[in-house]
């Protein structure tokens, strides 16, 4: 039986193994009624797929209602999303923060709006930069913007120093590099325009631009800002809107691979996926016989859940690579 190794798995799959490759997006449709293991190529997200039938999938088509509050599902969508990108084709992201003065409307519409123009500028000054963004409550109930973006603003010679107030080291650009002083003054100019501030103060701290260095930091930003779940205390009473979206969805490189198993690998399968989450969780979750499962782990992770399921689905063939 053949083994697949490397990190250049989807050559070899793509060749030999009869998968379905899901059309260029962010939610394959399952086409038929059948087990199927599902692993973003270059990512970090593994998914297994219970059996379902065809051409529908109850969960993905449901029209959700109002958004009021920033659920676990939705923080699952975000997580998920960001752990698709294949990290070989997209690189490391910039994280901008954009914060509002000390007054601020009290209309989440116009916060919206402010995003909306904000972006416009965004746009024409980096047509091909994508990510998402995210809202979050500061104490004081203000509205801040945290995004992760990719293929737009660069901070040249990154420099890692000593934060007090975080009490570690951090990533900052060199303030003394002219196109680094530029960009900075861009962000805070146009913010600080799109508010229609007036507050100096604000000028100088309305924005945050900060360089990111691994994907282990793109993954510490999702957890501390991206993800992390609402402070209910701090969420203005009426607020009824989104609070993470898209910027340029048809650029994210996000390449989903989707293998038929047998029954015989969808249970192997869930077993190791199920110790894998309770040893992380440092306790034991309850799963339904028929029910699937999602998990975040690399490639290299990913490829002994990929011979395993070969092995179980394809055991009387001799797949050559």
């Amino acid at each position: 039986m053949a083994k697949v190794s490397g990190k250049h798995w989807s050559d070899f799959w793509q060749k030999y193994v009869p998968a379905r490759v899901p059309s260029k997006g962010l939610s394959p449709v399952h086409i038929s009624a059948t087990y199927s293991l599902e692993i973003a190529s270059g990512g970090n997200l593994v998914k297994l797929n219970a059996l379902r039938w065809s051409g529908f999938d109850s969960r993905e088509n449901v029209k959700r209602g109002i958004v009021k509050d920033f659920s676990i599902e939705s923080r699952q969508r975000l997580q998920r999303l960001l752990a698709s990108i294949n990290q070989d084709v997209a690189g490391l992201p910039t994280f901008l923060t954009l914060t509002y003065p000390f007054e601020y409307s009290l209309q989440w519409e116009v916060w919206k709006r402010d995003l909306d123009v904000f972006f416009r500028s965004f746009r024409r000054k980096w047509p091909r930069a994508w990510g998402v963004w995210r809202l979050e409550f500061q104490k004081r109930g203000a509205p801040h913007f945290h995004l992760l973006l990719w293929d737009g603003p660069i901070i040249e010679e990154p420099m890692e120093v000593y934060s007090p107030k975080k009490k570690k080291m951090v990533w900052i650009g060199n303030p003394g590099n002219e196109n680094n002083k530029e960009l900075f003054q861009w962000f805070s100019s146009t913010w600080y325009r799109v508010v229609g501030s007036g507050d100096g103060k604000h000028l100088k701290a309305g924005t945050r631009i900060e360089p990111i260095q691994s994907w282990n930091g793109v993954f510490y930003y999702t957890s501390k800002y991206l993800a992390k779940m609402t402070e209910g205390n701090f969420v203005p009473e009426g607020y009824a809107g989104r609070y993470w979206g898209i910027i340029n969805k048809s650029l994210f490189p996000i390449d989903i691979r989707m293998l038929e198993i047998s029954e015989g690998a969808f249970l192997g399968i869930k077993r190791v996926l199920q110790e894998r989450l309770e040893e992380k969780l440092k306790r034991k979750i309850e799963l339904f016989p028929n029910e699937g499962i999602t998990t975040f782990m690399d490639n290299e992770g990913a490829i002994s859940l990929l011979e395993s399921a070969l092995i179980n689905s394809y055991e009387n063939i001799d797949v050559p690579f």
